[in-house]
């Protein structure tokens, strides 16, 4: 694979992932129902969840315990990240592009 492409789908969805997290913060301040919470899983899911992570260090420094899902969606955020980095080096690496050679 080219690691190249790898890099800039990571900066992209990096960058979709901190521009959703700040949008739904926004919407968590200021109405009662409008979050997006399931997006900001699925941009997590897809590679995002560094992205994610900086304004919601930033922002929620100290986090509601009134709010299931958001402590919910924290603790993911936080299972994810350590997976997600393992992988890139994995990728980085090129453990996929060399061929086993078992004799």
């Amino acid at each position: 694979m080219n690691l190249d492409v790898i890099n800039k789908y990571l900066l992209i969805i990096n960058i979709a992932g901190c521009i959703l997290y700040l949008i739904n913060w926004l919407l968590y301040r200021f109405t009662a129902k409008a979050q997006i919470d399931s997006v900001i899983t699925l941009v997590c899911i897809l590679g995002g969840s560094i992205g994610v992570l900086i304004p919601l260090l930033i922002l929620n420094r100290n986090i509601d315990k009134n709010h299931e899902d958001t402590i919910m969606s924290s603790i993911f955020l936080y299972c994810l990240i350590p997976i997600q980095i393992i992988i890139y080096i994995i990728f980085r690496n090129g453990v996929f592009e060399t061929p086993l050679n078992i004799y």
